[in-house]
């Protein structure tokens, strides 16, 4: 390697102002690469589990957003650096985790959908080196955090584990937080010498929205509603009363007094929802509201691709009460109008990784859109395969609990854990709707619920819990225990 040449040009977010060498701190360069030696030694120290949740829920929160181009492989980025670290970790200190790991029919839609930018990238004729390129970022993006989550998150005692730890890493951000709402978001800017994201998206009612060390405060704003419903989930259920010495319902009551005044509209819309969820299925003894939940994400989206639905009806009811919202919503509904043309013209496997750019009779005439929308993104960049893999990956884990678990489980304490994972990943899918705020975290937890649905397709008996049933699930945690 030529030290002269090191480390290798960087690459920022879309619209984040490119920063130049002298502005740069050198601890980007340090943080990203240093990410690996450091998950390493967390590995050697730390109970492996406990090195895993440091080592990425750590690395997403406080490194830094910026991307290093790299010959032949994907770009080392934020995601890059966490997932690789940790694969890296388990595989040096925990093998027989990853040897443990048994192909089940419910991996399936994960590899068709780490495969599917390949494929797409040869129906659009761009050659294999594009197709390996494609499918290596999906795998780097998507695939090795889903494999984490596989090895390491299999029965619900993990499950509770990583819930907590979700809990834990909203708590940390609630100062962060607070900081860049009286100070504005500065802190990436003060510390890495550069800012992520444009300053004039995140000022908010007279105030700021933070971005801390995210890419966008969208993605701070849906990061705080999932721990904050994953806290709730754990306390309703008691199965989280003190931490740290200090009281749990306390602690939740400050990082959700922290996640309103992030001032994600969309964010809190969702934390509402899954908190109804969480005490729903507690208190009525039912999952008829996660199942709504899960069908909602897909019912939205084959109304606007398959029945052409302008979603007229939400835009005049935010027009009601949340004039300002109503905007960026109908800004979404528009772009979207302007780029679902395309689907139709590649719609199985789409216009590979680089999209589809709509055209416009007239070039003075072009409107300002933008495509917002993870959904839309896959479907202008996969096609309509692509979308029904985004949503099978996601949803048919949860779908595969929701047949099998027994409704005490559920209802128990020993499904806090559980019922808080399917909710934040629902949580998750809904806000794909509108937004592109990919997570590995996200994605490790989907994989961890993967590897306990699939515990419970290939253990029946587990379901064989009767109604009423008072003693602990011990059939649940014997298969934490195997």
């Amino acid at each position: 390697m030529d030290l002269a040449s090191w480390p290798p040009p960087l690459r920022t977010p879309r619209e984040a102002p490119s920063p130049t060498p002298a502005a740069m701190s050198p601890l980007v360069p340090l943080m990203l690469f240093g990410w690996i030696p450091f998950a390493i030694a967390a590995f050697g120290m730390l109970q492996a589990r406990t090195a895993t949740l440091v080592v990425v829920i750590g690395g997403w929160l406080f490194l830094p957003i910026a991307s290093y181009a790299l010959p032949g492989i994907p770009d080392y980025t934020k995601t890059m650096a966490v997932a690789l670290s940790a694969t890296l970790g388990i595989a040096l200190f925990a093998g027989d985790r990853l040897r443990g790991l048994r192909f089940c029919k419910l991996d399936v839609p994960m590899l068709a959908w780490c495969l599917v930018p390949g494929i797409s990238s040869l129906a659009n004729g761009r050659g294999p080196h594009d197709a390996i390129s494609s499918v290596l970022t999906h795998c780097v993006e998507w695939g090795l955090p889903y494999l984490i989550g596989r090895a390491m998150f299999r029965d619900s005692a993990a499950l509770d584990q990583l819930a907590r730890a979700l809990f834990v890493g909203g708590l940390v951000y609630v100062p962060l937080c607070l900081y860049e709402m009286r100070m504005s978001p500065s802190l990436h800017w003060r510390i890495y010498g550069f800012a992520q994201h444009s300053f004039a998206q995140h000022i908010r009612m007279g105030g700021y929205r933070p971005l801390v060390f995210m890419e966008h405060g969208l993605m701070v704003g849906l990061w705080m509603s999932i721990a904050t419903v994953g806290g709730f989930a754990l306390w309703w259920r008691g199965g989280l009363q003190r931490l740290a010495g200090m009281s749990a319902g306390w602690l939740l009551l400050v990082l959700f007094a922290a996640t309103v005044l992030c001032k994600s509209m969309g964010a809190l819309a969702l934390l509402a929802l899954g908190a109804a969820a969480v005490y729903a299925v507690r208190a009525a003894g039912k999952r008829v509201a996660i199942w709504v939940l899960v069908a909602a994400p897909v019912v939205f989206v084959f109304a606007r691709v398959i029945c052409n639905w302008q979603a007229r009806e939400l835009i005049d009811l935010l027009l009601q009460h949340y004039p300002d919202r109503a905007q960026s919503v109908e800004f979404r509904i528009n772009s979207e109008q302007v780029f679902m043309p395309g689907i139709w013209h590649h719609p199985w496997f789409g216009w590979s990784s680089w999209g589809y750019t709509p055209t416009f009779p007239d070039p003075d005439d072009k409107p300002h859109v933008a495509r917002d929308s993870y959904w839309l993104i896959t479907s202008c960049c996969f096609g309509l395969v692509g979308l029904a893999l985004f949503f099978c990956v996601h949803l048919a884990p949860i779908v595969a609990v929701l047949r099998k678990l027994p409704v005490p489980i559920w209802t128990g304490r020993h499904g806090a854990g559980l019922t808080a994972l399917v909710v934040a990943i629902c949580m998750f899918v809904g806000d794909c709707l509108f937004n592109a705020m990919i997570n590995p975290v996200y994605t490790m937890a989907l994989g961890g619920l993967t590897s306990f649905a699939a515990g419970l397709v290939t253990r029946p008996a587990l379901a064989t819990l009767r109604p009423g049933h008072r003693q602990p699930p011990w059939g649940l945690y014997a298969l934490s225990h195997r």
